[in-house]
Order: structure tokens, then C-alpha cells, then sequence
């Protein structure tokens, strides 16, 4: 129908940063596999399908001194896939919130537990620009960070992203405040 077109092209126009997009037919196998990819992220939410890994990190002693946290998807029909087959789609779709969420809650868990016998590991976690430009962002690293039972000082969050300089001061500010 014209009204399917019309949210078809409004969806390529938006997934593409387009003021205006008119309706193609290639168009719609493009938005369903975008659907499809969607739906299979949060179906993957709610099964526990996301596995995550960690990489050590060797002081210059080559002594352990933190973990750097990777995430991975153990898909039921293609098997375990890297970041670079869904994380794209993940921030297309905002969906890279709620991932980065359950990573962010599943490491401080797990490192709450291997704090109380090694005390000084450090862990580094990944996060998107847009997950850190949420409004919440703050607030929710510290609550989970609580909740846990890790030191916020041993946890290091990596922006995927460059960060605009216009940005720059929020970026500080947010951090200070993760800090404190």
C-alpha cells in the first residue's frame, strides 16, 4: 500500500541520515532485513544469546592487571559471530543501549565476585557515543557500579567513538561525575 511505502522510505531516509528518501522496491527488502536483524537483537537479549569475553591485560612486568570485556553473539543458526555482525545494526536501531546495558551490568557482576580475591583488577567496557549521550548514562553506571560491588576507580569506559569537540565538556563533566 501507498502508507507502507511511505514509512518505508521514511525508514531508509532516517537509517541513512536523509532529510528525504522515495520509495525504491530494493527499499523494502533493505528495511526488512533491518527488521528482521532488530528482532533477532532482542530476541537475543532475552535469551542470553550475548556471550562475553575477556582479554587480558599485562602490565609491562607481563603481570595480569585488568580484563578488557568483548562481546560476542552466540546465534543460534549462524553460530558465534563478532561485534562487526550486529553492533553496526545494534546502533542504527539505538538498540545499542540496552546491549551495552547488559554488558555493563553482566561485567560489573562477574567483577564484583573476582574483586573480593583479586582486589587491584581492573576492567575496561566499550560505549557507544550514543549510549553515552544518553540522559541517564550517569545515573545508571553508578547504580550499576553500586549494585556490584566494584570500585568505580578500577572500571575504565572506552568511547567507540571520537567525540565531537562541541561535545567535549559534557564528556568531562559526565565523567567527573561517574568518577566522584
Amino acid at each position: 500500500s501507498a502508507l507502507q511505502h511511505a514509512e518505508t522510505a521514511h525508514r531508509s531516509a532516517k537509517a541513512d541520515q536523509r532529510p528525504i528518501a522515495i520509495f525504491e522496491d530494493s527499499m523494502s527488502a533493505k528495511i526488512r532485513h533491518q527488521l528482521q536483524i532488530e528482532s533477532d537483537i532482542n530476541q537475543a537479549l532475552e535469551q542470553d544469546q550475548f556471550v562475553l569475553y575477556a582479554q587480558p591485560q599485562l602490565s609491562p612486568d607481563r603481570v595480569l592487571s585488568g580484563l578488557e570485556i568483548l562481546i560476542r553473539w552466540n546465534h543460534p543458526e549462524r553460530g558465534l559471530l563478532g561485534p562487526s555482525e550486529f553492533i553496526p545494526h545494534a546502533e542504527s536501531s539505538r538498540q545499542i543501549v540496552k546491549i551495552e546495558r547488559w554488558v555493563l551490568r553482566k561485567t560489573l557482576e562477574k567483577m564484583g565476585e573476582l574483586h573480593r580475591t583479586n582486589p587491584t583488577l581492573r576492567c575496561a567496557v566499550n560505549i557507544s557515543a550514543k549510549h553515552f549521550a544518553e540522559d541517564d548514562f550517569v545515573a545508571t553506571v553508578i547504580d550499576t557500579v553500586a549494585n556490584a560491588g566494584f570500585p568505580a576507580e578500577l572500571l575504565t569506559l572506552e568511547l567507540t567513538e571520537s567525540v565531537s569537540v562541541d561535545n567535549l565538556d559534557t564528556v568531562i563533566e559526565k565523567m567527573k561525575a561517574i568518577r566522584n
